[in-house]
C-alpha cells in the first residue's frame, strides 16, 4: 500500500475568477465538471494502491460543481483519505447548501490578494 500526504481531485476545470497565473489553465477551460460515476471509478480503482492522509476536492473553483454534495458523500464514503479537505477561493460559500456544511470535514480557503474582482 502506497501513503501519501494528500491527492487532489480535479471535479472541475471552470472557475468564476480569472487569474492570469491560474495553475489549473482556468481562465481558458471550457466549463467541465467530473461526473459522480468518474469520481468513483478513479477513487476505488486508487483505493486498492493507494491511501492520503488528505484527500483534496479542487477545481477551478469546485464549489462551482452542481453536485458538490454528492462528491463530499462520495468521496468520505470511498475512504481513500482520512479528511476530506475542499479547496476553495471562498467566493460561493454564502450560496453553499446546509448538506455542504454538514458534509464538510475540512476547508481550505485560498487568498488572492492582488485578485482584481471587477474584470
Amino acid at each position: 500500500m502506497i501513503k501519501i500526504g494528500h491527492l487532489d481531485v480535479n471535479i472541475t476545470e471552470n472557475c468564476n475568477f480569472r487569474c492570469t497565473s491560474c495553475s489549473h489553465a482556468s481562465p481558458m477551460a471550457s466549463p467541465w465538471t467530473m461526473p459522480l460515476e468518474m469520481i468513483e471509478h478513479d477513487l476505488t480503482a486508487l483505493k486498492s494502491v493507494l491511501h492520503t492522509r488528505s484527500l483534496n476536492v479542487v477545481g477551478g473553483e469546485p464549489t462551482l460543481h452542481k453536485e458538490i454534495v454528492e462528491v463530499l458523500r462520495l468521496v468520505k464514503h470511498i475512504g481513500i483519505g482520512d479528511v476530506v479537505t475542499v479547496i476553495t477561493n471562498g467566493s460561493l460559500l454564502h450560496r453553499m447548501p446546509e448538506d455542504f456544511w454538514r458534509e464538510l470535514q475540512c476547508l481550505n480557503v485560498s487568498i488572492y490578494p492582488t485578485l482584481d474582482l471587477k474584470n
